[in-house]
C-alpha cells in the first residue's frame, strides 16, 4: 500500500523541486509513495474533508499563502482539534512559528531552501512511525528486533544469516534460512536463490537473471524462481 504524501505549496517550481525530492527519497529508500499536491490551503482541506479521497499520512506544509485566509500554522491547529493525526512536516521561509510548530507534533520544521538529506530524515521519521514491521527473531545468544521495512535482503553464509539494511549496515545471526522466510509476508519477501531472500520493493530491475537492487548489488536468481519472481514484482507495482 502506497504512503500517500501531500505537498500543499503555492510557488509551482518548488512544489517541482519537493516531488523531485520525495521522488529520490522513496527510491533510495524502496518506499512505495503517492504524492497530491495542493497550491492553497482551501483545496488542501477540501480534500482532507471529502470522505471519497483516501486520507493523506503525511503532508508538507508550508505557512504562508498569497490570498488565504489563514495560514499554514492555523490550519494545522484545525487538524489537531479536530482529531486528525495526520503527520505534518512544515516547509517555510518564516522563522516565526518554530517553536509553536513543534507545539501541534510536527514531525519537522524546515526552513526553505530545503536540504535534502533534512527532508529525508524528517520524512523517514514519519514513515517509520507509521509503518514500521517488527519481527522478533529469538537465537541462543540473542533477540533480535527486526524492522523489516529497512531490509534489502537476507544472505546465508555458512549457516550464519546476514541482514542487509537499506542504509548499507549489516547484521549476523544465527538462524536458518527456512526459518527466516516462515517469518517474513510473502507478498513483501521472496527467496530467489538457495542463499537469498529479497524485498521485492528493494528490486530496481532483473537483467541476465540476476536482480538488481536499489543499492546497485546484484542478486543471482534461480531459473526455478525466476517466473514467480516477475509475477510478484508485476503485482507489487500494480497494488503495493
Amino acid at each position: 500500500m502506497s504512503y500517500r504524501i501531500g505537498i500543499c505549496e503555492d510557488e509551482p517550481g518548488f512544489r517541482k523541486e519537493l516531488i523531485k525530492m520525495l521522488n529520490n527519497i522513496a527510491k533510495s529508500n524502496q518506499l512505495q509513495i503517492k504524492i497530491e499536491t495542493f497550491d492553497n490551503l482551501n483545496r488542501l482541506e477540501n480534500f482532507v474533508d471529502d470522505p471519497l479521497e483516501e486520507p493523506l499520512d503525511l503532508i508538507l506544509l508550508d505557512i504562508y499563502f498569497d490570498g488565504d485566509e489563514y495560514n499554514g500554522m492555523e490550519y494545522a491547529k484545525k487538524l489537531r482539534e479536530s482529531k486528525n493525526g495526520v503527520d505534518i512536516i512544515f516547509i517555510t521561509n518564516s522563522q516565526e512559528f518554530a517553536l509553536e510548530g513543534y507545539t501541534i507534533d510536527s514531525k519537522a520544521y524546515i526552513l526553505k531552501p530545503v536540504d535534502e538529506q533534512k527532508l529525508e530524515e524528517a520524512v523517514l521519521r514519519a514513515y517509520n512511525n507509521g509503518n514500521s514491521q517488527i519481527i522478533t527473531i529469538e537465537t541462543p545468544s540473542k533477540t533480535l528486533a527486526l524492522d523489516l521495512n529497512r531490509v534489502l535482503y537476507f544472505e546465508i553464509i555458512n549457516k550464519e544469516l546476514t541482514v542487509n539494511y537499506t542504509d548499507s549496515m549489516t547484521e549476523t545471526i544465527r538462524i536458518s534460512l527456512k526459518d527466516i522466510k516462515d517469518l517474513l509476508p510473502e507478498d513483501q519477501f521472496f527467496q530467489i536463490h538457495r542463499s537469498y531472500i529479497v524485498s521485492i520493493p528493494g528490486i530496481y530491475a532483473i537483467q541476465d537473471h540476476e536482480a538488481i537492487l536499489l543499492n546497485k548489488n546484484r542478486i543471482p536468481i534461480s531459473r526455478k524462481y525466476f517466473n514467480t519472481l516477475q509475477k510478484k514484482l508485476v503485482n507489487w507495482h500494480l497494488n503495493g
